[in-house]
């Protein structure tokens, strides 16, 4: 790539025998700590006025060695003569071309990364999710192996935010592994993402999965499930506490037996919601299920014949049998009652993802309420961070 061969460069960056770059020591010390302690300013060449006449400007050599084990290599400091030419070599040779040497895909992703250091344009293969992750992951391999990471940062979120509902169907159906991911990469909108669905679907995901997240991830993840079960409690509590307006009294009014009695309907429809309610808990649909009581919610938030519907009622009134008129009264008093109740889980059915549920009607069967704030990430994330999602728009007219 010529765009990499500068001609003023110091540094020469051996990836194979024909694959080189030239680039300058003060870029790649700034950018990465690997480079900074290979290119350390007194183990570069000292050249001879002569040579720098002749256009002569290598102080350094660094061969990438192959057969290291960690799948992408690292580099070896070569000495260079007072020429600057490699010592011992007529050009460029790296020692491991027999064996272990890396392959055309490895120097596209060492272009890239050094594209990226000198904030130069990169193309990835957009075409679907799993090219664009495959290129993602390759270069962040990459820039790992010398702790470049910061430079790659953007590019990889950005490309992958592109995808849309296919990265947030992706994470949705495996959150552990997006979150490490975007740990890696300190995206904050993907982050968030997975821990809103690993939170939501946390009794669903097995204890291997959950153990593979770095601590930090861990502890949050615990940390929010908690918060939010306590949340639950508080207004399932609530919920069975609940008592419509209109049966309630003023003791200074000294209210008569006639005056309860004639709410005696509204009173049978509160014994037969929390006998429902009860029942319901007991068979574990609230938040002890695997589902963190997701349908149990969206029913009592949807209220009408969501639950302890007209059906429902034509068997109560087989035990307790009335009038046509008087069976319409307790459904009416049930019908306000349920709307007394419906407030109460709003917070709960509220959808905090990105991915949009009206598109994929019946994946998400958790709860996606969950608030995930600045403090929250285990990286610094500064004030005015905004969710990179919202960003997508322009990012797509930048071809980054």
């Amino acid at each position: 790539m010529d765009s990499l061969k500068f001609a003023d460069g110091d540094v020469l960056v051996a990836i194979t025998a024909t694959k080189t770059f030239q680039l300058h020591a003060s870029t790649l010390r700034r950018t990465s700590s690997v480079f900074a302690k290979l290119l350390a300013e007194e183990d570069g060449a000292i050249l001879t006025s002569k040579a720098k006449k002749e256009g002569a400007t290598t102080r350094y050599c660094l061969e990438l060695r192959g057969n290291t084990g960690n799948g992408v290599g690292e580099f070896e400091q070569k000495a260079i003569d007072t020429q600057g030419r490699p010592v011992g070599t007529a050009g460029v040779t790296p020692s491991y071309l027999e064996a272990g040497k890396p392959n055309e895909m490895g120097f596209k992703y060492w272009s890239w990364l050094f594209s990226l250091i000198y904030y130069q344009n990169v193309e990835f293969d957009d075409s679907n999710l799993a090219t664009v992750l495959k290129d993602c992951m390759a270069l962040a391999d990459i820039a790992d192996c010398v702790e470049a990471m910061a430079s790659v940062r953007i590019a990889i979120d950005l490309n992958l935010l592109r995808q849309g509902h296919m990265l947030w169907n992706a994470i949705a159906g495996s959150p552990t592994d997006w979150a490490k991911l975007a740990l890696r990469i300190q995206s904050v909108s993907i982050y968030k993402e997975a821990i809103i669905h690993a939170v939501g679907k946390w009794k669903m995901i097995d204890d291997l999965d959950k153990g593979s997240l770095d601590t930090e991830t861990r502890k949050l993840c615990d940390k929010k499930f908690h918060e939010l079960d306590v949340a639950k409690e508080a207004i399932e509590i609530r919920i069975l506490g609940h008592y419509p307006t209109m049966l309630t009294r003023v003791a200074a009014d000294r209210p008569s037996r006639g005056s309860y009695s004639s709410d005696i309907y509204m009173w049978m429809a509160v014994a037969f919601f929390r006998q429902w309610f009860a029942q319901a808990v007991s068979a574990g649909e609230n938040r002890l299920n695997q589902n963190g009581g997701y349908d149990f919610y969206h029913q009592l938030g949807r209220g009408g014949q969501a639950y302890l519907n007209h059906e429902s009622f034509t068997n109560f009134h087989l035990y307790f049998p009335m009038s046509g008129k008087a069976c319409n009264v307790v459904e009416a008093n049930m019908s306000h009652l349920k709307e007394d109740i419906r407030p109460f889980v709003q917070d709960l059915l509220v959808h905090n993802a990105n991915l949009d549920v009206a598109q994929y009607p019946g994946e998400i069967n958790w709860l996606t309420c969950l608030v995930v704030e600045r403090h929250d990430f285990p990286w610094r994330v500064e004030e005015q961070v905004k969710d990179e999602s919202d960003d997508v728009p322009a990012a797509k007219r930048r071809r980054t």
